[in-house]
Order: C-alpha cells, then sequence, then structure tokens
C-alpha cells in the first residue's frame, strides 16, 4: 500500500518573508515554485503580482523621468489584466497624452508668435496652469493682431 502524499504548502517563513519584503519595497521576492497543487497556484499568482508591480513602478519611473526632462509623449508599455491595475495604467496614459496635446500645442503656437506669425492659435483643451499657458499665447497673439491692424 502507497503511502499518502501530503498535498503541498507554502512555507510560512518564506510567505512572511515575501509579504515583508513586498511591503518594504523589495519587488524582486519571490515564493518558491515546487511541488504542485493550490500551494504552487498561489505562489504563481503571488509572483505574478510582484512583477507586475515592479513592472508598473518601473514604467512610471521611465515616463516620469521623461517628463521631467522635456520629453512627452511616453506611454506605460505594460500589459495588465482588466480591472484596477489596468485602470490606473489607462489613466496614465490619458494623462501624459493630455500633458503632451497640451504642451505641444503651446509650442507650436509659441514658434509661430517668436516666427512673427499670428495665423495659430493655441487650441487644445487645456485645464490649471498650461490654460494659463494657452490663455497668455492667445493674448500676446491677439496684441499682435491689433498692432499689424493699427500699424
Amino acid at each position: 500500500m502507497q503511502a499518502l502524499q501530503e498535498p503541498p504548502v507554502i512555507d510560512i517563513e518564506q510567505l512572511y518573508h515575501f509579504v515583508i519584503g513586498l511591503r518594504g519595497g523589495d519587488l524582486s521576492v519571490r515564493l518558491p515554485i515546487d511541488g504542485g497543487g493550490r500551494a504552487t497556484e498561489i505562489a504563481v499568482h503571488l509572483n505574478r503580482f510582484a512583477a507586475d508591480i515592479q513592472t508598473l513602478l518601473s514604467e512610471m519611473k521611465r515616463i516620469s523621468e521623461e517628463i521631467s526632462e522635456g520629453r512627452f509623449g511616453g506611454q506605460l508599455q505594460i500589459a495588465l489584466p482588466p480591472g484596477p491595475w489596468r485602470d490606473a495604467v489607462e489613466a496614465m496614459n490619458r494623462m501624459e497624452w493630455d500633458i503632451t496635446n497640451q504642451i505641444r500645442d503651446c509650442v507650436a503656437t509659441s514658434a509661430r508668435l517668436a516666427a512673427g506669425s499670428i495665423d495659430r492659435p493655441v487650441t487644445a483643451p487645456c485645464r490649471g496652469e498650461t490654460k494659463a499657458l494657452g490663455d497668455n499665447l492667445n493674448a500676446i497673439r491677439a496684441r499682435m493682431d491689433l498692432g499689424a491692424k493699427a500699424g
């Protein structure tokens, strides 16, 4: 008669160190995947979760650095299943796209103004400080137009 085999379990000490590591910001922590059964499935999912968070934070840092360097248009490149994590990525990408459009529109108008042309207003829907920038550029454009008509 064969002895009954114990089902694989997650070692509580390994799980403890995994959770403490994640909580402390060590996103490289992983649980061992061995044995099979439900314990292995749990380890696989927890490891995937840690890897997804690690990738997400890396992408957020990359986009933040690009914006700080004055480079716009970047998007978070991470595939996540539907749910709040993907919603957060999509929200970040929309925010970056909105900022990019506002800044590029203001840059295009200011370049035309610097060249002496008043033919291009700021037209991107801007809010907050970029709206103030767009409004100021459009005011300069209007003054230049009045000056050209008066002269």
